[in-house]
Order: structure tokens, then C-alpha cells, then sequence
């Protein structure tokens, strides 16, 4: 049997493994930029998660990069080993801990936000209107799909 014979071909499948190759690529413009300062994209993420609010907890992040908890203690130990962060028990609740930036962190989160000014971005490619509804339609799938992620899980 060959493979055309049980496999017909979906649009769907050519749109979404477009989107996967398209986040995969872009994902690895970032880390060899990120590289240069010694993060990864997922620290990253976490910087921007702190910095937006002063300091996070493991949920807020967990939330926020949509990784597991065991996924995102481990790069938070690493953070911290590095002393980019420190983490603290929340005075209110001594069960939670609040993750904020040290001043390495700090140091650190600034040199990113110029790597991503100097960063040719990705959708530059774009028109402003294309731009706006490329994030209109991604939002749409976005939603779409934690909704699903939610229903069972």
C-alpha cells in the first residue's frame, strides 16, 4: 500500500504545518540572537513576563509560555544559578513564591530588548494592514485552540 493511498490531502494540514514551520523558523532567528547575550527565547519569555509586572510567580509563567510547571521550575532554577532572577516567598501567601529580576537581570533584559530593536522582524515583511490581520487570524487560532487545550485537560 502506498502512502497516497490512505493518506487525501488537507488543507488544513498544509496551513497548519506552514504556521509550525513559520514559528520554528522564527524561533531560531531569536535564538541565534538571544545566543549572543547567553539566553535562550524561552528566558525570554520569562524576562518579558517579569518585567510587565515587576515580578511573576511559576503559574503566571507557566500560563504565560504555555509549558509545564516541571518545564518552566527547571528553567527557573537555571535562571537563578546564573543570577539572572531570585525568588522569594510572597509575604501574603507563604505557599507562593514571586520570581523577579536581579540586577544581572535587569542588565540582561535591557541588552534583549536591543537585540529585538536591531532584529529584522518577521512580519516587516508585511503590509500594515496584512500585519493586522495576520494577528487577527492567529488570535483566532490561538483561542481556538487553548479552548480545546481546555476541554481536555
Amino acid at each position: 500500500m502506498e502512502f497516497s493511498d490512505f493518506y487525501k490531502w488537507d488543507p488544513n494540514d498544509a496551513a497548519g504545518l506552514l504556521l509550525m514551520r513559520t514559528c520554528r523558523a522564527i524561533y531560531k532567528e531569536l535564538e541565534r540572537a538571544y545566543y549572543q547575550i547567553g539566553i535562550s527565547p524561552e528566558q525570554a519569555g520569562v524576562f518579558d513576563q517579569i518585567a510587565t509586572k515587576g515580578k511573576a510567580t511559576i503559574n503566571d509563567i507557566t500560563r504565560r509560555l504555555l509549558r509545564e510547571p516541571h518545564t518552566i521550575l527547571g528553567l527557573i532554577n537555571r535562571m537563578e544559578a546564573n543570577g539572572l532572577i531570585y525568588k522569594e516567598k510572597d509575604p501574603d501567601n507563604h505557599s507562593m513564591i514571586t520570581i523577579s529580576l536581579t540586577e544581572k537581570g535587569y542588565n540582561t533584559y535591557r541588552q534583549m530588548l536591543d537585540i529585538r530593536k536591531t532584529m529584522v522582524k518577521s512580519t516587516a515583511v508585511l503590509t500594515d494592514d496584512e500585519r493586522g490581520q495576520l494577528e487577527k487570524l492567529l488570535k483566532k487560532i490561538l483561542d481556538a485552540t487553548l479552548k480545546r487545550l481546555d476541554k481536555k485537560g
